[in-house]
């Protein structure tokens, strides 16, 4: 096994029990809908090799968000926001894919820089987190207060996310 897979392996195991042990305890505001939670998890499809395979990134996607999901007690919420992610993320890709295209394994700060790495998180963010609270919710007619959650909570994830990447910066 290559030794980036095995990165990969531990950085999985490390955010669910980061996000599932610790993360989840760390929220803003009460109860219900004044409720924000922070979410990491995304941060291991962010990080996966840029030439990975429709399929496995569907797959760890599924992984990685059922396995929070039976932290939260929550009956498929994170897998299927993790799943949609997984699968917007080659679009993402694409649309911030560099003149020269690209030539690194891993999509990092280290290697594509901040500013690309900062819209390419924010981008993946955005949509995990609507989905996420969209799903959570499941209810048309609160749409402005899941919009409200979803902005509040893409703003904390994302500079959580940020923050991580900056103090750890991977080579992959």
């Amino acid at each position: 096994m290559d030794n980036s897979w095995i990165r990969h392996i531990i950085r999985f195991v490390a955010l669910v029990l980061l996000q599932g042990l610790i993360v989840k305890r760390m929220y803003y505001g009460g109860t219900g809908f004044i409720r924000i939670e922070f979410l990491i998890y995304p941060l291991f499809i962010l990080l996966l090799p840029i030439f990975t395979s429709r399929n496995a990134l569907l797959a760890a996607g599924f992984c990685i968000g059922i396995l929070v999901d039976l932290f939260y007690d929550s009956p498929g919420v994170h897998a299927s926001a993790a799943v949609l992610t997984a699968f917007m993320r080659p679009r993402v890709l694409r649309r911030f894919e560099p003149g020269d295209g690209y030539e690194h394994k891993t999509p990092t700060i280290r290697s594509l820089g901040l500013q690309w790495f900062a819209k390419y998180a924010a981008m993946l963010m955005g949509i995990h987190v609507l989905a996420y609270y969209s799903m959570e919710v499941f209810n048309v007619l609160k749409t402005g207060q899941v919009l409200l959650r979803a902005a509040w909570g893409f703003l904390w994830s994302w500079a959580l996310i940020m923050a991580i990447m900056l103090t750890f910066n991977p080579k992959e």
